[in-house]
């Protein structure tokens, strides 16, 4: 994805239009491009998001010198080309422009979270889900001895630990020798 950080100010420059040219032409045609025009608060417009299949929205572009360019003139590209307009200072329209490439990454809001893990971590916590229940199953039965409960505990948070990175060395290279036929 570009990235394409103008003054608000002075959209339609001649030094935009050369960027935009080059970007056309070292880059895929899917390679997504946002423009992003900063500074509203001081060009006097408010926050949006324009999208589009060409490089503008604006029907008439000045460049340097009064010449007009069309929006023929601008680089074309085979993918969607989206504008957002923002104020870095006062934050205005940092939200749109938050979500429009949160939007383009894929990224989708629903109530449900994705969750990606390796298969020793799904291991690990089905173990530690074990010692749990163990545990609880000790404490229902009101065991007269906690150290039987304490000891299901500790093991259970010694599981988890495999997962964050709380352990040692040797219970690395246990799990590694464990899984692995070494030959001599």
């Amino acid at each position: 994805m570009v990235v394409h950080l103008l003054d608000a100010r002075e959209t339609d420059t001649a030094a935009a239009l050369a960027i935009e040219r080059e970007l056309d032409h070292r880059l895929a045609e899917a390679v997504p491009m946002v423009r992003v025009y900063n500074k509203i608060d001081l060009a006097g417009v408010g926050p949006r998001v324009e999208r589009g299949n060409i490089a503008g929205t604006v029907a008439d572009r000045a460049v340097a010198g009064g010449e007009t360019i069309g929006e023929e003139s601008w680089p074309e590209r085979g993918q969607s080309v989206s504008s957002v307009w923002l104020s870095a200072k006062t934050g205005a329209g940092i939200d749109l422009l938050r979500t429009l490439l949160l939007e383009l990454a894929g990224w989708q809001a629903s109530g449900v979270s994705t969750f990606i893990a390796r298969e020793r971590h799904l291991i690990a916590l089905r173990a530690a889900q074990a010692h749990v229940e163990a545990a609880e199953g000790h404490a229902r039965e009101r065991a007269q001895q906690l150290d039987l409960f304490a000891e299901e505990l500790r093991l259970a948070q010694e599981r988890l630990n495999e997962i964050t990175g709380e352990f040692t060395a040797d219970d690395l290279l246990g799990v590694i020798f464990s899984r692995f036929c070494i030959g001599k």
